[in-house]
This record gives C-alpha cells, sequence and structure tokens, in this order.
C-alpha cells in the first residue's frame, strides 16, 4: 500500500484552496457586474438634481436629467 507524502497533500491542499479562491473571486466579480449592468435603470441622484455640471448627466436616465437634456436641445436648435 503505498502512503501519500505529507509534503504533496499539503502542497496539493494550498493548491486546490488557491484554485477555489480564484474561481470564486473571479465569479462574485463577474456577477457583480453582471448586476450593476441589469441595475441600470434603477439610478440615483448624486447631485440632488441639479444636472448643470453633473459628471453622471451624459448617461443619466432620471426624469430630470432627460428633462434637462431635451431642454438643452430645443435651446440648441433655435
Amino acid at each position: 500500500m503505498s502512503e501519500a507524502r505529507p509534503e504533496n497533500s499539503r502542497r496539493e491542499f494550498f493548491r486546490s484552496v488557491g484554485r477555489y479562491l480564484t474561481l470564486g473571486l473571479i465569479g462574485a466579480g463577474g456577477g457583480a457586474l453582471a448586476g450593476r449592468a441589469l441595475d441600470k435603470d434603477s439610478q440615483r441622484c448624486v447631485n440632488r438634481s441639479v444636472c448643470c455640471n453633473c459628471a453622471a448627466f451624459k448617461g443619466c436616465r432620471l426624469p430630470a436629467a432627460l428633462s434637462a437634456k431635451q431642454s438643452g436641445r430645443a435651446g440648441a436648435d433655435t
């Protein structure tokens, strides 16, 4: 009967732990990114509904931002 050497079993244990930990972190990161992408429609205003000079204004879909974008386009068309 052959016994596994303690160094090899310990080394394999740490390899397995590292492998599964890496896999779990990649899965959690992918899940977080997917959840963020699905949650784009439920935005929160970061600038208290003051759209002028807001960093998120370009991609914002909140009603105040949409209204400001529409009024900005209407002013540029005239």
